[in-house]
C-alpha cells in the first residue's frame, strides 16, 4: 500500500508510517485546517526530501473573489517551487494553476460533489498536469476499486483522519458567537457532528475519526490507489467509525441507517444496486460466491421502500458499458433500466 502522511507536528518526521512515500504540508494561508506557518516551509521541505520523499503543499480552502485575487497578487511563484505538487479543490486555483504553473502537477480534491465515473473521468483527463484524484470515502468501495483501474490518473482516499462532510468559506457559526459546536440529530441513534469555525470558513466533520485499517487486506490490491493518513484533530474526535460507508460496519453510530426491508438473505442474494441512470442503466455491485450472473437469469430486486420487482437480464455491460457474457463474484455490472429500481435495493436471482 502506498500511503501519504499529513503531517502536523514536526516530531512525525522520525517515526513515519511504513509505505509512506509523500507527505503533506497544511500552511497557514493554504489548508483549511492548518498546523504549520508559511516562514517554515522552505526549511520542513528539505527535511522531508532528505528523507527521500515527495512533498506536496495542501492548498484545499474555499476562496471567495477577494481571497483568491489577494493570493495570487501576494503570492511569489517561485514559492510553489519548493513542492513535487499542488493538492488543490477550488477550481479557480486549479485554473490559476493551468494558466502560470504549467508544469506543476496537480492533485485535484473532488471529495464534496463528484460520486461519478463521468465527471471523474472528465476531471482525468482535462490537463496533463493532473497528477492524481483525491475521492470520497463516502463512495462505495467497490466503486473506489474500479475507479482505482479504469481512472487514467490513480485515485486517493482517506484511510484514517478526521471525515468532513461540509465546508464552506463562508463563516456560519459568527452569527451564534461561537468557534465550536456539537450537532445532534432528534433522532435517538443518530451520530453526533461538530462544526468548527475558523480563518478558513465553517467545517462540519463526524465526531468519530474515519478508518480502513480493517479493510487493509482487501486494499492491498488497488494497484494505483495512494491512502491518506491524517492525524489532526485526534485528542478532538472519539473512536474510530471503521469500514466503508455502505457496509454499515458502526453498529451503534449508523444503527438507524438500517433497513429490515433490505437486509440480506442468503442462498439466492446477489448484491446490491450502487448506480441508476433511469431510462438506460442498473449498476450492481455483484456478490455471489457460488454463481455467476448471466443473460437470460431472472433477478428480484427488493428497494429500500418494500417494492418487490422482478426483471429479466437481457444484456450485461462492464464498468466501461462494454458487453460481457458472464459477471462473477465481486464484479461491477451494469444491467439495462426498467421500472423503479432504486439505489441501495437487494437483489436476489428468483
Amino acid at each position: 500500500m502506498k500511503f501519504v502522511y499529513v503531517l502536523s507536528h514536526r516530531d512525525q518526521l522520525k517515526h513515519l508510517p511504513q509505505g509512506t512515500e509523500e507527505l503533506v504540508l497544511p500552511l497557514e494561508g493554504f489548508s483549511r485546517l492548518p498546523f504549520f506557518k508559511m516562514d517554515e516551509a522552505s526549511e520542513l521541505v528539505n527535511l522531508i526530501r532528505a528523507k527521500g520523499l515527495k512533498v506536496s503543499l495542501e492548498w484545499d480552502i474555499l476562496m471567495t473573489d477577494k481571497v483568491l485575487q489577494k493570493i495570487i497578487a501576494d503570492i511569489n511563484l517561485n514559492f510553489f517551487n519548493l513542492f513535487s505538487s499542488l493538492r488543490v479543490q477550488d477550481l479557480g486555483a486549479f485554473y490559476f494553476i493551468l494558466r502560470s504553473m504549467p508544469q506543476m502537477k496537480i492533485q485535484l480534491i473532488l471529495e464534496h460533489g463528484n460520486h461519478n465515473f463521468e465527471s471523474l473521468s472528465s476531471f482525468a483527463q482535462s490537463s496533463t498536469q493532473i497528477e492524481r484524484l483525491v475521492l470520497s470515502p463516502q463512495i462505495p468501495g467497490a466503486l473506489l476499486e474500479n475507479y482505482s483501474k479504469h481512472l487514467p490518473c490513480p485515485i486517493e482516499v482517506l484511510y484514517e483522519g478526521p471525515l468532513m462532510l461540509s465546508y464552506t468559506p463562508r463563516h456560519l457559526l459568527a452569527r451564534l458567537g461561537e468557534g465550536h459546536v456539537i450537532m445532534r440529530s432528534l433522532e435517538g441513534n443518530s451520530p453526533e457532528l461538530q462544526a468548527l469555525d475558523n480563518q478558513n470558513g465553517t467545517l462540519v466533520m463526524h465526531r468519530t475519526r474515519f478508518s480502513l485499517e480493517n479493510r487493509s487486506e482487501q486494499l492491498e490490491n488497488w494497484d494505483h490507489a495512494y491512502f491518506r493518513l491524517d492525524e489532526r484533530m485526534t485528542n478532538s474526535l472519539g473512536t474510530k467509525t471503521e469500514g466503508f460507508f455502505e457496509k454499515n460496519q458502526s453498529s451503534e453510530v449508523f444503527v438507524h441507517l438500517k433497513n429490515s426491508i433490505i437486509e440480506r438473505e442468503d442462498g439466492l442474494y446477489a448484491g446490491e444496486v450502487i448506480d441508476v441512470v433511469r431510462e438506460h442503466t442498473i449498476g450492481i455491485s455483484f456478490a455471489h460466491p457460488n454463481r455467476y450472473l448471466k443473460k437470460g437469469d431472472v433477478l428480484v430486486f427488493k428497494t429500500p421502500e418494500g417494492r418487490i420487482k422482478e426483471q429479466l437480464v437481457t444484456e450485461l455491460w462492464d464498468f466501461l458499458l462494454h458487453p460481457l457474457e458472464e459477471a462473477k463474484n465481486g464484479d461491477i455490472v451494469f444491467i439495462p433500466h426498467r421500472g423503479t429500481v432504486s439505489v441501495r435495493s437487494s437483489v436476489y436471482f428468483k
